[in-house]
């Protein structure tokens, strides 16, 4: 951020200019901005302007290598990649990112963090709602270059040696049982990888012993031989004693969101009742 030219840009803003910038958008677009315009231009440096496009410029030729779709194909969780979705994205808007360990400290390759939005475009805060503001919005980490404010996501995730996140769960998400944190991702991925079932949601559910036990609702892929019987059996190979779960819930058909992923909300709900 260059001080100044903020400071010259804040004093000339008024109500009069920013309705003048909004009829100008309308008047270009007729009836497509049908969302809150309450971006703010950052006056950034030369320099700095030309690491961010540098920094562009290579995830683009990432996002345009021939194997890109197949080498990031396990970032996206299980029940919640975009159905049809193209090889390509259409559109792409850049964010920075650092991997931040329970120690407030820069994750080592493939140790599990918080993902942390950091840089000179990152919003201030969620519109008249302080408690979701504070909840979020927090000093960027020492690891960060930009300072300033970032936003702590609540996704856990971690970071390969070539730089790659890979999702892991929400913080929120995550079944606290026996004293241990188990990321339902991990138990899902290992269900499906058994090629016996097509979906599965693992969740934790009130446990007077545990604290939360792990259940794990499943849809059988189609074909799959004696899946009820293999399944755990599959899973004892697979998983730690600590994530094994208390029950399978088998479904013919998996409860499907609004939004039209997999309804944890619903399924949680159920099984607590």
């Amino acid at each position: 951020m260059v001080p100044e030219l903020r400071a010259a840009f804040n004093q000339q803003f008024s109500e009069a200019t920013y309705q003048a910038f909004l009829a100008d958008l309308n008047s270009k677009y007729p009836g497509a901005i049908e969302f809150r315009i309450a971006e703010t231009p950052v006056f950034v440096d030369k320099a700095f302007t030309a690491k961010m496009l540098d920094a562009c410029d290579h995830i683009i030729e990432v996002i345009c290598e021939p194997g890109f779709k197949a080498a990031t194909d396990r970032s996206i969780p299980r029940g919640e990649n975009v159905p049809n979705e193209n090889d390509k994205a259409q559109m792409i808007a850049f964010d920075f990112g650092v991997c931040i360990n329970d120690a407030g400290e820069l994750a080592a390759d493939n140790e599990e963090g918080e993902l942390v939005h950091c840089g000179p475009l990152v919003a201030q805060g969620y519109w008249q709602d302080a408690e979701r503001t504070a909840e979020r919005f927090k000093p960027a980490p020492v690891a960060s270059r930009f300072g300033g404010t970032a936003v702590w996501s609540g996704d856990r995730a971690r970071r390969d040696g070539d730089g790659l996140l890979y999702f892991v769960g929400r913080r929120d998400a995550m079944i606290k049982s026996a004293g241990n944190r188990i990321s339902p991702q991990e138990i899902e991925d290992a269900a499906i990888a058994t090629g016996l079932v097509a979906e599965a949601v693992a969740l934790g559910i009130p446990d007077e012993r545990l604290g939360h036990a792990v259940h794990l609702v499943v849809r059988a892929a189609l074909g799959a031989a004696d899946p009820q019987t293999e399944l755990p059996r599959k899973l004892m190979q697979d998983l730690p004693n600590f994530m094994q779960p208390k029950a399978i819930h088998w479904r013919e058909v998996m409860p499907v969101g609004p939004n039209g992923k997999l309804d944890r909300t619903g399924l949680y709900a159920e099984l607590s009742a």
